[in-house]
């Protein structure tokens, strides 16, 4: 998307338990988190599998339209191997 949004709005910290970030979640709508005046939400989120050493960075972005409160929304995906391993055993290269 490409727009210009100005300074404010909230961040959430979700839980890792389910019913907790459900709670939270019905209390965000409950207390009218997302109204008339609001333009845009961002989720961010981050994943990690151990099993193949790999991180997913995941950014899902919506847009609110004012006319008639239409949502769009866009997703970005990005994959990261942080640990290369060396040709020499018990070698790692770590980055970020």
């Amino acid at each position: 998307f490409v727009g210009v949004y100005r300074d404010g709005g909230y961040i959430v910290t979700l839980s890792k338990s389910k019913s907790e970030t459900k709670a939270k979640f019905v209390d965000l709508r409950l207390n009218n988190w997302i109204s008339r005046g609001t333009r845009a939400a961002f989720i961010d989120f981050s994943l990690y599998n151990a099993n193949v050493n790999l991180f997913c960075i995941i950014r899902s972005n919506f847009r609110i339209r004012t006319s008639n409160f239409h949502v769009k929304t866009k997703r970005k995906k990005l994959k990261i191997k942080l640990q290369q391993r060396m040709p020499a055993p018990n070698r790692t290269l770590r980055f970020c």
